[in-house]
């Protein structure tokens, strides 16, 4: 498989996901009522039916696939319904291409698609602004073809300023991520947090096998499983965009063999983008922690995050102060 036959198998499972998770009624296709009389379900009030704008086939002519003009959702719907969410009939009818064509851009057939069509589907499917970027990333060949490059050394350099940015937060936690998530280098104050990092290999110096893979992370989060949906539909966002990457094939088998519940969890295709958000700890160490993650770029290379957490409160502030001293005396001993 080439690096563009993954990248459209990505974005037929990427649309298949947002697909089965989206309900009629929520589609407009069908009310409360509707379910209860057992009505046909059809599409909703003002939708047109037809062929979108700028849908091209897989020449590239902008022209359907002979003899798949679509047909109305409601033809298809009086059948018992056994498709979670939509049916794609459904998802084609709603946004004005054919079932073939849409049935093949699932399939990771070599079809193009417009701007055009993918605004119709991104409305259908109810996308967030999140997946609605990651649809057009996705499904963009010259970004993707960009994109897919993996860094030369597997990870980007890290520059002496960088890491001493982040020992100079402390005592506030700090790191920095690569586009993997790997932790590039971490001050003390973060590494506490975890009970230390510098025993682990460095292939699971990485947050998502920390959140994952570390059983501990149940504990000290108060908001796990929050946390984790967060966490995993950010990196998800940044794997399918470098689907040649290894380093991703990498972690993600690693982090499987350790949770047992991580392939159901990847297998959902969630995408997010970070907002800024309080993490609440409950460290059996340092106890009740609460902290203001804030997330900044590296102007000399975007795939490199510098991640700080300020304290949110003065009990939070005290700790990390009594940590700091404790860790100075350690190290003078």
């Amino acid at each position: 498989m080439n690096d563009n036959d993954a990248q459209r198998r990505a974005l037929g499972a990427f649309l298949r996901s947002r697909r089965e998770r989206l309900t009629p009624e929520a589609a407009g296709l069908v009310t409360a009522s509707d379910v209860a009389s057992g009505a046909a379900p059809g599409p909703a009030p003002g939708v047109a039916l037809g062929t979108a704008p700028g849908m091209a086939s897989g020449t590239g002519t902008g022209q359907a696939p002979s003899g798949s003009a679509a047909s109305p959702a409601a033809a298809t719907s009086k059948a018992r319904r056994r498709t979670p969410g939509l049916r794609r009939e459904e998802v084609a009818a709603l946004s004005g291409v054919s079932v073939s064509w849409y049935s093949w851009l699932e399939q990771g057939r070599p079809i193009a698609a417009s701007r055009q069509v993918l605004d119709a589907l991104a409305a259908t499917l109810r996308l967030t602004a999140a997946e609605r970027r990651h649809l057009f990333e996705l499904a963009d060949e010259a970004d993707a073809a960009a994109n897919n490059q993996a860094p030369a050394d597997g990870c980007p350099a890290l520059g002496e300023h960088l890491r001493a940015t982040v020992a100079a937060l402390a005592p506030v936690p700090a790191c920095i991520l690569d586009l993997h998530w790997d932790l590039l280098a971490y001050n003390d104050a973060e590494a506490a947090l975890y009970g230390g990092l510098d025993h682990l290999p460095p292939s699971r110096r990485n947050m998502i096998w920390l959140y994952f893979g570390w059983p501990g992370m149940r504990t000290i989060l108060k908001d796990y499983e929050a946390e984790a949906w967060s966490v995993l539909a950010q990196f998800r966002a940044s794997a399918d965009r470098h689907l040649a990457d290894p380093r991703f094939a990498e972690i993600i088998a690693d982090v499987s063999a350790a949770d047992p519940d991580f392939a159901a969890r990847w297998s959902r295709h969630d995408i997010a983008a970070f907002t800024p958000a309080l993490k609440r700890f409950t460290h059996p160490e340092y106890g009740p922690l609460t902290f203001r993650q804030t997330k900044l770029i590296a102007a000399e290379n975007p795939d490199l995050h510098l991640l700080a957490r300020h304290p949110a409160d003065p009990s939070t502030k005290r700790a990390l102060d009594a940590i700091a001293t404790l860790q100075d005396k350690q190290r003078d001993a």
